[in-house]
């Protein structure tokens, strides 16, 4: 199966791709072609969706179905349905999961270090993905510690913001694209060594804390997941 053949995979596992998710894949927002040769360029310019994110890669079909047929089947999770999509850099799983008829959420499954618990991350993949990306404008440093200036940073979020909400539906792309007028602010924030360094933000902690709180994720089941060693 090629980088964008989910659909069959999401017939496979009778979980549909949502609309945000399967445009994106359609226009191939999740793949990296040739990404050593381009990576900076293609940050900047033309990114793939959710670049500027913290610990978030893409995964191909293939190793959507390899998690699937190792840990993440429903013989294995007492009948629980899941789709993987990304993963962090230490092979956690973002999945779509489908927990009720009319809600198909969004969580991380840890792999290892916290093995067999979830994080959820959304209600719904536009969910998931407005928390992202207001989480991210709340502190792009990452992008920075990538060789990146504070302003080519700002570039990086910017293009990520422009390509994503083209398809995300009101009112996650109108909120977010009232972000983008906004000019790099920054926040002093104490380092591991009890230093004070300055990172780049496009809102305050407050802004974030208030939105986040009116997005209530508590009401999602606790999940008891096996996991693979």
């Amino acid at each position: 199966m090629s980088m964008n053949s989910f659909d069959k995979l999401s017939e496979a596992t009778g979980i549909a791709l949502p609309p945000t998710l399967a445009q994106w894949i359609s226009n191939r927002l999740n793949c990296y072609d040739d990404w050593q040769a381009n990576w900076r360029e293609r940050m900047l310019y033309s990114p793939p969706a959710l670049i500027s994110t913290y610990d978030f890669e893409w995964v191909s079909v293939e190793s959507s179905q390899e998690n699937i047929d190792s840990w993440l089947n429903p013989q294995r999770q007492n009948g629980m349905r899941f789709l993987p999509f990304a993963q962090s850099g230490a092979g956690d799983a973002y999945c779509l999961i489908p927990v009720s008829v009319d809600t198909l959420a969004v969580a991380l499954i840890w792999r290892y270090d916290f093995a067999g618990t979830l994080d959820w991350l959304g209600r719904s993949f536009d969910e998931f993905v407005y928390l992202r990306m207001l989480e991210t404008c709340a502190d792009f440093s990452h992008l920075v510690d990538e060789n990146f200036s504070q302003e080519e940073a700002y570039q990086c979020l910017r293009a990520d913001l422009s390509t994503m909400i083209q398809s995300l539906p009101e009112p996650f792309s109108e909120q977010l694209r009232s972000l983008l007028s906004r000019p790099i602010m920054r926040k002093k924030v104490r380092t591991w060594d009890g230093k004070f360094t300055e990172n780049p933000t496009l809102l305050s902690d407050q802004e974030l804390k208030d939105e986040k709180a009116r997005i209530d994720l508590s009401g999602l089941p606790s999940l008891s997941l096996e996991h693979f060693q």
